[in-house]
């Protein structure tokens, strides 16, 4: 597991990536005055600092304790709390804004995760889910790569074919959409 958190921080680090990030957290409010911010499968704690430079109060969750340790590592100076969760989010708090980035593809159940990511909503809260959509395919990520450039383009290459085409089956948000 410790080759996949150093590749995990790693990819988040790549600069498309971090972009990516900061472009979806711009569709939360940004009037953070007294509001609570978890983000659950934090990773390395990219979401969890954009966050924070928002004014948000932060907690990150990680089931894989390496990943909650480079995250405390990799944001040392904005003063964030990472903690372990288990897979039932049990111990976790409602927040105004829960994220997951990346999460719902790693389950089989994306259905009943998305359930238990809801239910950490405070009431007129908000949930952020971070996926990457159909186009990440090989093909796709190949023309990007020469567009972005940079010494860690190859690394969509990478996440691409991981991904192997696989997405978020989008008829789960049909609930949660606001139309």
């Amino acid at each position: 597991m410790k080759f996949q958190s150093k590749f995990f921080n790693y990819i988040q680090n790549a600069a498309f990536y971090e972009a990516a990030h900061i472009a979806a957290v711009k569709y939360i409010d940004q009037n953070s005055e007294n509001k609570t911010w978890a983000d659950i499968g934090c990773g390395a704690g990219i979401v969890a600092k954009i966050a924070t430079l928002n004014g948000y109060d932060k907690t990150g969750y990680d089931i894989n304790p390496e990943m909650v340790n480079i995250a405390s590592k990799n944001n040392f100076l904005y003063n964030l709390k990472f903690k372990e969760c288990n897979y039932n989010l049990l111990g976790i708090d409602q927040a105004d804004i829960v994220s997951a980035a990346s999460l719902l593809i790693t389950t089989t159940n994306q259905k009943e995760l998305l359930e238990k990511l809801y239910s950490l909503v405070k009431p007129n809260g908000k949930l952020l889910i971070i996926e990457t959509t159909k186009n990440m395919k090989l093909s796709f990520a190949i023309k990007q790569f020469f567009k972005i450039g940079g010494k860690r383009a190859f690394i969509l290459l990478l996440w691409a074919f991981v991904r192997g085409g696989k997405t978020v089956d989008e008829s789960i948000f049909d609930r949660y959409v606001y139309k």
